[in-house]
């Protein structure tokens, strides 16, 4: 097993206490945000309770459940996540646990399912789930993984004894990502776009993100002055993926009301771009800003829970609306 994030050793340890107790749930939430390693935390607790001889601190890393875990071939561990990124985990997949948790281990131990991310649960798959979260078989232990619990059925909720996993301080997050970035300027500016979330400032910087973040703004910008129209605009971004550009849609909308509302400029995601923001945050219409955002939430949505619309025209529609929030006169 990987070792664990430094800033996850206190989660672990709560959980170990449980461990220790005998008072581990069958069912536990591990909810968060996005890039924080809670996916890392849910293999460690995996490994744990399949291990036959586990330490008071970890899994052995040498039993026989150990080394089958390593290799990916533990038979009573199954990992259900969507089967494309993105997409919804579908209620097939949930019937496959179903039957998975109605036999018996063939380790002779637990058996462990671990969902992530659970939020990905489409309706039909999350009211699959239910049957066996409520009348769970023995020694089995239902493990989700949560970048958004609000998006997970209250009825799953209610099932799951939930734990909220922490971002790290400022300090420890770039301490991290110190040794792993070669362009140590950048650490901050990443932290800042990722909400102080380590794994996804270190993707952001490793995908090029700040580059097609670059491209996004200048499309921006570009349609303001009148330099290009939104389908050219739309033809050039129809290359990044989708969610992407939502989030950073999101997120600079977010930005122009933060600002108009309070003025306070030490609130901003992207604070590199402020001057982009003070140019024009007067010729902001907030009723036409608060529409589009509600339109864009409502799409990234549809996206994660497995809609697949036609990506140019939905580009073209968003440029367009974004035109619309800016008064002209």
């Amino acid at each position: 097993m990987q070792p664990l994030y430094p800033w996850l050793n206190q989660d672990w340890k709560k959980l170990l206490s449980l461990l220790e107790n005998s008072t581990m749930p069958h069912a536990i939430l591990l909810s968060g945000d996005e890039g924080i390693g809670k996916e890392r935390l849910a293999l460690q607790l995996s490994a744990y309770l399949l291990c036959e001889a586990p330490s008071s601190t970890a899994a052995c890393g040498h039993c026989s459940a150990c080394l089958l875990l390593q290799a990916g071939t533990h038979p009573d561990l199954v990992n259900v996540y969507p089967e494309q990124s993105g997409k919804a985990i579908k209620v097939d997949q949930v019937r496959e646990v179903n039957r998975f948790i109605s036999q018996t281990a063939q380790q002779g131990g637990s058996k462990v399912v671990l969902l992530n991310p659970a939020d990905a649960l489409n309706i039909n798959a999350a009211n699959a789930l239910l049957k066996s979260l409520e009348e769970p078989s023995r020694q089995s232990y239902f493990i989700l993984v949560s970048h958004q619990k609000s998006q997970i059925l209250p009825t799953i909720r209610s099932r799951c004894n939930r734990y909220e996993i922490a971002r790290p301080v400022r300090r420890e997050a770039s301490e991290w990502l110190l040794g792993r970035l070669s362009n140590e300027t950048q650490i901050e500016l990443l932290l800042d776009l990722a909400h102080d979330a380590p794994l996804k400032a270190l993707a952001m910087a490793e995908t090029g993100y700040l580059e097609q973040r670059q491209m996004l703004f200048a499309g921006f910008s570009d349609i303001l002055d009148q330099t290009r129209y939104p389908m050219e605009v739309a033809k050039q971004w129809q290359d990044m993926e989708l969610l992407l550009i939502l989030n950073w849609v999101i997120a600079c909308l977010t930005d122009f009301v933060k600002l108009r509302l309070t003025g306070d400029e030490s609130l901003l995601i992207n604070k590199d771009y402020k001057v982009f923001f003070l140019t024009i945050i007067q010729q902001v219409l907030l009723n036409e800003l608060y529409l589009y955002l509600d339109k864009l939430i409502e799409l990234k949505q549809a996206l994660l829970s497995g809609n697949n619309p036609n990506k140019l025209l939905t580009l073209e529609d968003l440029l367009i609306n974004w035109l619309r929030c800016i008064s002209r006169l």
